[in-house]
């Protein structure tokens, strides 16, 4: 199981300012980062501040981010170290920056399917590509689509996964 009830319970009950049905959407998009970062060797939060939020009130509960990271495609302990995409950018170096920032793009969407106008929202990297460098959100998830993905996880674990979310929705 990736969230009990009870873990969603008191992470839900951390982030009081967002509604349930943003708090599940962020929470959902939390989830599908941390199945992404499980399988690779470690990159940089490419999610908002939102769904970082969520991450975090995630971790705080330790026992439970525990089983929740062992339920993960990776069964490895996501850590989190908190670093700003310029302070990153520093340390790598802009082509190592933005060639793993371009790495999530077809991660996401083989995987977990197209983005949309809704979840789009809670991928600062998409929301980069689609604002700043002007790639429509069509073009983006056909990019994702041909590119080669890092991660793959097999067609078991996502239904699991699509379970999983089902079960969340429903609390």
């Amino acid at each position: 199981m990736l969230i009990s009830k009870e873990y969603y319970d008191i992470v839900y009950s951390r982030v009081p300012e967002r509604s349930k049905d943003t708090f599940n959407k962020d929470l959902i998009e939390c989830l599908k980062y941390l199945a992404i970062m499980s399988l690779t060797k470690g990159r940089r939060i490419v999610v908002t501040p939102e769904v970082d939020d969520v991450w975090h009130e995630l971790i705080v509960q330790t026992k439970n981010y525990e089983n929740l990271c062992k339920a993960l495609p990776g069964e490895r302990f996501i850590h989190h170290t908190s670093i700003t995409p310029s302070e990153y950018e520093g340390v790598v170096g802009s082509k190592e920056f933005v060639d793993e920032f371009l790495k999530w793009i077809p991660d996401y969407i083989q995987n977990f399917g197209k983005f949309t106008e809704e979840n789009i929202k809670r991928w600062t990297v998409a929301q980069f590509l689609i604002n700043n460098i002007k790639i429509p959100i069509d073009e983006l998830n056909n990019l994702g689509d041909k590119s080669q993905a890092e991660v793959k996880f097999d067609s078991d674990w996502v239904k699991y996964f699509n379970n999983e979310i089902k079960k969340i929705s429903k609390y």
